[in-house]
């Protein structure tokens, strides 16, 4: 199975440089970046994760101003599947709307499960 992973600024954002995984060095990324945004790339799927609200907004009217964005709009352009994994709450009227946009559109919407974010020493642990 081939994979791909995006990378971003830690603090701002997903939106980066995409490249195959395993390739931390991002060796020709600006090739690949335009193969992976193309619907003649055959892919599965894609995951976005964590995705900001800022991210899905985007995803959800239409923004394609970077490689991951054009790919998230390529993956529901060609029906294939798209996980959107956002981790933010509480939730306002338009976040609300732009996960109906994308759920008409055939997207999955993930929300993190925010017991992890308490770090459990072993699992089951709630507290």
């Amino acid at each position: 199975m081939q994979s791909h992973y995006a990378a971003g600024d830690p603090g701002g954002g997903a939106a980066g440089r995409i490249a195959p995984a395993g390739r931390g060095d991002g060796a020709r990324a600006e090739k690949h970046e335009r193969a992976v945004a193309s619907g003649s790339n055959p892919v599965d799927a894609m995951v976005v994760i964590p995705c900001s609200m800022g991210t899905l907004g985007r995803i959800a009217h239409g923004f394609s101003e970077d490689v991951l964005l054009r790919a998230a709009d390529v993956t529901l352009k060609e029906k294939r599947k798209l996980i959107l994994v956002p981790r933010e709450t509480p939730l306002n009227l338009i976040h609300v709307r732009n996960f109906e946009l994308l759920l008409l559109a055939g997207a999955v919407i993930l929300p993190a499960n925010p017991s992890f974010y308490h770090r459990p020493a072993r699992r089951g642990a709630s507290s």
